[in-house]
């Protein structure tokens, strides 16, 4: 059985979330890449979700269509793992 709080959009948010952060440090363990690389795929991934007001409000907004929600989930994925090639990946 699934847990109730595992039915939340929170918790979904943050496994997304985390799953950015997974996804930078396997980056960072296979790669290697110097700071200035990791800086720029940083800026590079921040510089995809500016590049959309929509894309950018899917993150902000509150939706209950789940086809934004999809989309709101992926955003956090790219939000975790700039935050992972930034140092929250503690690297």
């Amino acid at each position: 059985m699934v847990p109730a709080s595992r039915l939340r959009k929170a918790w979904f948010r943050n496994r997304y979330y985390w799953q950015g952060i997974s996804d930078a440090v396997i980056y960072l363990l296979t790669a290697e890449p110097s700071i200035r690389r990791r800086l720029a795929r940083a800026f590079a991934m921040i510089g995809e979700l500016l590049v959309s007001p929509a894309r950018l409000g899917s993150l902000l907004l509150p939706t209950d269509d789940p086809a934004r929600f999809t989309a709101k989930c992926h955003g956090w994925i790219i939000v975790g793992h700039i935050a992972g090639l930034l140092g929250r990946a503690g690297r």
